[in-house]
């Protein structure tokens, strides 16, 4: 695993004088930037870190988003991680989503693809109710399918931004 500062310096366009603030508001909140960046940094959310600018909010948000597909990564599916990183649900609604879904086993290792094949009467069967808490797992499940598949093309798009756009802004690809 990386240190915070690692993921930091791992953002295309980043060094060690450019990431000093980002280090001294993590710092600001109890991060130390010598530590392994794991799953309480992954939680972060970039606009906590107060006083930087957008582009630093940007490197920032890219460091945290590495760091924790790097961790998902190695834990292989995690419905747990991903239920509690839907911001658009409260806390209650992440625990009934959990709760239904782990009970009918979608929280197992192997039921990652099982998971994003579910559609919306059977999140309804399962015990998720609300119209709207289940439109937000949709949305976001499709959005998770999206980028696995869009996976191969990421590099290509990068390289597109960074002839488009130029200049840093390409480092938050």
């Amino acid at each position: 695993m990386v240190t915070i500062r690692e993921a930091l310096l791992s953002v295309v366009g980043e060094n060690a004088t450019s990431i000093q603030p980002i280090v001294e508001a993590l710092s600001g909140l109890g991060f130390n930037e010598h530590e392994e960046a794991g799953t309480a940094f992954s939680l972060l959310e970039a606009d906590q870190a107060a006083g930087l600018n957008v582009r630093q909010l940007l490197a920032l948000k890219f460091a945290i988003q590495a760091v924790a597909a790097g961790l998902a990564k190695e834990r292989g599916w995690g419905l747990h991680a991903f239920i509690i990183g839907l911001e658009d649900l409260d806390d209650e609604e992440k625990k009934l989503c959990y709760d239904a879904l782990d009970k009918e086993g979608f929280g197992a290792p192997k039921k990652r693809r099982a998971f994003f094949a579910l559609d919306d009467a059977e999140l309804r069967d399962v015990g998720i109710s609300p119209a709207a808490v289940r439109k937000v797992l949709r949305l976001a499940m499709g959005r998770a399918e999206s980028a696995v598949a869009g996976s191969l093309t990421a590099a290509a798009g990068e390289h597109l931004s960074t002839r488009l756009l130029g200049g840093d802004w390409h480092a938050v690809g």
